[in-house]
């Protein structure tokens, strides 16, 4: 078996390095167009050359969506204060439970809002009053 490559019936008029360079030129302006569009919107553009040196080993980073870790958003500042405090209080408690729990004390109580434990080990969990 054998691959044979024919250059398709495309710009009869020019010869096969015209084809080739002209076909550079337009790949090089749609290259430049492409990453000056990606720099507008605020993306580093590497280009080959530094591509070429990158190790096939590296993983990329994480893009960060956002400049904090958002639990709750939208609320005023009250409200957000209280929020964040009641968010606060529930950790504390899970970690200090999930220590206990860890370490061997299996009657201990869970906030409210405990899912894992609840599920995958039976755990015993507060239970939330209705509002």
């Amino acid at each position: 078996a054998e691959l044979v490559i024919e250059r398709p019936p495309v710009l009869p008029e020019l010869s096969d390095a015209q084809v080739r360079a002209k076909v550079l030129r337009r790949l090089k302006t749609r290259e430049r167009a492409f990453a000056a569009e990606r720099r507008r919107q605020g993306h580093a553009v590497l280009g080959a050359r530094k591509a070429s040196r990158v190790s096939y080993l590296s993983v990329p980073k994480r893009e960060e969506m956002f400049v904090r870790n958002p639990t709750f958003s939208g609320v005023v500042d009250e409200a957000g204060r209280a929020m964040a405090a009641a968010v606060m209080a529930f950790r504390r408690a899970y970690r200090a439970a999930s220590r206990r729990f860890r370490e061997g004390v299996r009657d201990v109580v869970f906030p409210a809002g405990t899912w894992l434990y609840r599920v995958r080990y039976q755990a015993c969990c507060e239970t939330v009053a209705p509002p």
